[in-house]
């Protein structure tokens, strides 16, 4: 096993610990902070994530319009 394997496993582990047992797992302030930015990261991807699909369908709605032969766009 390499040293790389381990500390994926041991992540996995808190992350599996933490979902199902939260309140059960008491966190030292480091992994409360690890914990606090993972969720951070997680909600601001979900953020860009419906930001960019709306962006699709934006773009698909004006290429539509634009094949049919409608130049005007109301949104």
């Amino acid at each position: 096993m390499t040293l790389n394997y381990l500390y994926q496993t041991k992540i996995y582990e808190y992350n599996l610990k933490n979902t199902v047992h939260l309140s059960e797992v008491k966190l030292t302030s480091k992994l409360k902070l690890f914990s606090s930015l993972f969720y951070q990261n997680a909600s601001l991807m979900l953020l860009l994530n419906y930001i960019n699909n709306i962006y699709k369908a934006i773009t698909v709605r004006v290429f539509v319009e634009r094949r049919i032969g409608l130049n005007k766009c109301k949104f």
